[in-house]
């Protein structure tokens, strides 16, 4: 489904076309100041909400009096539920770091669960405010925050019974393999990475007149415990080879 913008602003351009994914023209909840609002996606990852009465339908006069959502757009939600951390996680499931700040794992690998505590705070009435759920991961004795992870979904950990099934190989990382986090990537990203530190450190204007390769080291990609050495596989590489790399 696709609107048009009849009001434009600093993110809406009038006349052009938009896609929905989902508005609410409906107050089934009896709210009082209930307004009507449409959620469009401004790009394919960025999707935000607007007054509804800022579009009108590309077939008709006006949107009709219910609350609609795209078919994309609830998979996007129920995935989403999916990937939530709660109380229910268990032993044996699998979840994803979504930040790259800890030391020693990698956004986006999958990793398998070997222990949760979930610690309730309560409130002086007894009630139940937050719950702090801490995170074990297999190959660590460490306890991990719950806010660095999503859970797998539920195509995933599928994914994974049944590669695990038919003796497949399973990509499911372990902590504590490497010592070091940057040993953790293949060939090709770590040629990616090494790039882009320098990149970053040669803008860097706190660097004065460090050499790039030791900022990069000391200050820019800390955290990896980078080498000097480790940049011997990219110094002698051409300026086209870089930019095909970085495009």
């Amino acid at each position: 489904m696709n609107v048009i913008c009849i009001r434009p602003t600093k993110r809406l351009v009038k006349n052009a076309t938009y896609k929905v994914a989902s508005f609410q023209n409906q107050n089934t909840k009896g709210y009082t100041h209930f307004r009507s609002t449409i959620r469009i996606y401004l790009t394919d990852d960025s999707v935000q909400t607007f007054p509804l009465d800022s579009f009108k339908p590309t077939v008709g006069d006006a949107f009709q009096q219910i609350n609609y959502i795209s078919p994309e757009y609830r998979s996007f939600l129920d995935e989403r539920d999916q990937m939530k951390i709660d109380r229910n996680l268990k032993g044996g499931d699998y979840v994803v770091p979504i930040h790259d700040g800890l030391k020693t794992l990698v956004k986006g690998r999958k990793y398998a669960v070997k222990d949760v505590q979930a610690i309730d705070h309560k409130s002086s009435s007894g009630q139940i405010n937050w719950t702090d759920i801490k995170i074990k991961l297999e190959g660590s004795q460490r306890w991990y925050t719950s806010w660095n992870f999503r859970k797998c979904t539920n195509q995933e950990a599928r994914e994974i019974s049944l590669k695990t099934l038919f003796d497949e190989k399973v990509d499911i990382e372990k902590v504590n393999k490497h010592k070091r986090k940057f040993d953790y990537y293949t060939d090709e990203e770590k040629i990616s990475m090494l790039l882009r530190f320098v990149v970053t450190s040669a803008n860097d204007r706190y660097r004065n007149q460090m050499d790039i390769i030791d900022w990069t080291v000391e200050k820019t990609a800390e955290r990896y415990s980078l080498k000097k050495e480790d940049f011997d596989c990219v110094k002698n590489m051409t300026l086209e080879q870089m930019l095909e790399i970085l495009k």
